[in-house]
Formats: C-alpha cells, structure tokens, sequence
C-alpha cells in the first residue's frame, strides 16, 4: 500500500494511531481522535518490503518495543537497526497489520489508548485510506451473489448468507463459497463463531475446521452471535433466549422480540413484532426511540437497522438514528465499519460506515 493512510481502531473509526506529540520523533505511539486538519504524525506508508514509515518522515518506522514480538507497547523506531530489522517488517493481511516474525501477534490498542502488540481480536486495528475515513458513510456499491440475510464478522474477508433457497454461502474476500447445509438465518461473529437456523427451526454451529455443522439443543428462527460467548435467539413465539456456553443450554430471557443481535461486547438490541427498538440493559429492556423490523450490533458504537420501508439507519451516541442511503430488507455492520445489506429483490450491497 503505497499512499498514506491511518491506522485505526475499528470499534472506534473516528479514532486514528498517532505519534504520541504529533510530530515525528522517536517515541511511543498512541490513539487520537481523527482530525483531517492535523495529519502530521497520523498518516502511514506501508511499504513494500513491509515496513510501516511515518509519513511525515519515512526515516521513523513502527517497531516492537523491547525488540521481541510479545504483547506489550510500540515505538517508532529509525530503519538502520537492522539487528531489530525483523522486528519492525509487517504483514498487512485483509488490512489487519500482524509482525512478521509471528503473524499470531497483530497491532492494536489497549484501554489506555497506547498502541500495543496484542493477540487479542478484540482490540487488533486496521489500515484504512484517508479517502475512505473522510467520506463515511459510503456509498452503496452492487456486489455479486443474491441473498436474503447477511452477517459480517471480523471483516470484509468472512461475510455469511443464505439466499431464498436456503443455500448458505461464505465471501471470504475474493469470492463466494457454498457452505453444505441449508438455513434460513445465519450469524457469525468477531472470533469466527458461525451459527445458523432452518426451517425446522433448528439450530447448528459451524466446525470452521471441517466446514461440518454439529446440531445445538433449542428452537429458534432467528439467531446472533457477537462470539462465542455472546449468542442470542428468538423463536416462533417470540421468546427470547441467551445461549450458556458452561452448561451447554438456552437461558430465557423475560420479553418478547422478533429479531435480536448482540454485538462482542454483549451490547444487545432487539425489534418486537411493532416495530419497538429495545436496548438490554443486563436485567431487563429500555425502550429506544424508532421503529425498526431488523437490527444489528456489532459493538455498543456500531448498531444500524431497516424499517418496514426499507429505510436504513445507524444509532448514534446510544439514542439518535440516522438515515442512511438506500432501501434494504437486512442489514449488518462489521466491527470496522463494513456494512453489507441484501434488497428484496435479493440484491447484494456494501458500504462503510
């Protein structure tokens, strides 16, 4: 990727990877709200033999503090130190930025704001093109394939579908792939996790080493997953229920919902058959302004929904809905920000948020 371009927090797209002062020298990096009229120390070039240069200056580049690639802090670092060379060579896979030495360690931010080596997916970050940081929402583009319901995990490279004849599909960045099975709703969340209903209303979750579905106790007819520990469902008459990894069970929960989602971070958003918006408050439901039919989270930030007429829109600041472009009859949002939809006509789009 030879332009300049921010590294930024998915779960916080208005907030960009920065030298610490805004000015190039050598220190620590940190994350800062994003400011197009401030670039200095905030814009990137990912070089092709993998270093990651400050573009303000290409003598300093992102390097592994302490010279081994284990979690802990980052700093900017001169080129020259070629017995660290190792250290500081990057790998941008689906624009998630892992250290070459081992691809299991990737950058991210810790809850301080200080830029981190880290293995955790939670809090990985991304390479974005300022083009596309600026203008957000983006425009709806066609894609490819036909679907009724769409589900976006870690990113654009793992996006999940079933179309009007139950076919479940998986784009894993350059095409479409069909999954064995059949399904009328799918989910899959940040870690992979991948969960599905048919028609009988039952309910599977994928082995994403075989590409096998294994049957899961219930009854649904719709589910979500934000991970592994965080599954939510509803089923033909309205209940609702929250999966318990530990005992390997469905927990009901008091209310009655006809599409729920929950995001990684257990954030929980649900529709009743009125079109009423509810939030999870941990015991019971606060009533959200609007009307929606659909809903989903993919974290406490990144929440967007359609109405019965197909209109979209993204909740801002917890309480404020925003009217988006288009007409969609499903919508989802990943945790950078991509949004995929699917049209009655069972037309495929894509956006960013």
């Amino acid at each position: 990727m030879a332009t300049p371009v921010y590294i930024v927090l998915p779960s916080r797209p208005d907030h960009v990877v920065s030298t610490a002062k805004d000015h190039a020298v050598q220190g620590y990096t940190e994350l800062h709200p994003y400011d197009p009229s401030q670039t200095e120390g905030r814009l990137w070039i990912f070089d092709n033999d993998g270093y990651i240069r400050l573009a303000a200056n290409h003598n300093l580049v992102l390097d592994v503090n302490g010279g081994a690639a284990k979690e802990g802090n980052t700093v900017l670092s001169y080129p020259d130190k070629k017995d660290h060379a190792k250290n500081q060579l990057w790998v941008n896979k689906d624009c998630i930025l892992h250290t070459k030495l081992d691809e299991s360690f990737h950058l991210g931010v810790n809850d301080k704001g200080q830029v981190i080596i880290t293995q955790k997916k939670e809090q990985r970050v991304i390479l974005r093109a300022p083009a596309s940081l600026e203008k957000r929402p983006s425009a709806w583009e066609r894609h490819e394939g036909e679907l009724n319901v769409v589900a976006v995990g870690a990113g654009n490279h793992d996006v999940w579908g079933v179309n009007h004849l139950e076919h479940i599909y998986h784009w894993d960045g350059s095409k479409w792939h069909q999954i064995e099975g059949a399904a009328t709703n799918i989910s899959v969340g940040l870690d992979g996790t991948v969960w599905c209903v048919n028609k009988a209303h039952e309910i599977y979750r994928l082995d994403r080493g075989t590409n096998k579905w294994s049957i899961v106790p219930g009854e649904l007819v719709q589910v979500s997953v934000g991970n592994s520990h965080n599954i939510w469902g509803v089923n033909h008459l309205d209940a609702i229920y929250k999966w318990n990894a530990d005992s390997n069970s469905w927990t009901f929960v008091d209310g009655q919902l006809t599409n729920v989602s929950v995001g990684h971070d257990g954030t929980v958003y649900g529709v009743n058959r009125a079109g009423n918006i509810y939030h999870y408050n941990g015991n019971s439901w606060d009533a959200v302004s609007g009307e929606l039919v659909q809903i989903h989270v993919a974290n406490k930030d990144l929440i967007v929904g359609v109405n019965k007429a197909g209109h979209v829109y993204r909740l801002k600041h917890g309480k404020d809905w925003e009217k988006l472009e288009g007409e969609l009859s499903w919508v989802a949002v990943g945790h950078g920000g991509e949004l995929w939809g699917a049209n009655s006509a069972h037309n495929i789009y894509k956006a960013l948020l």
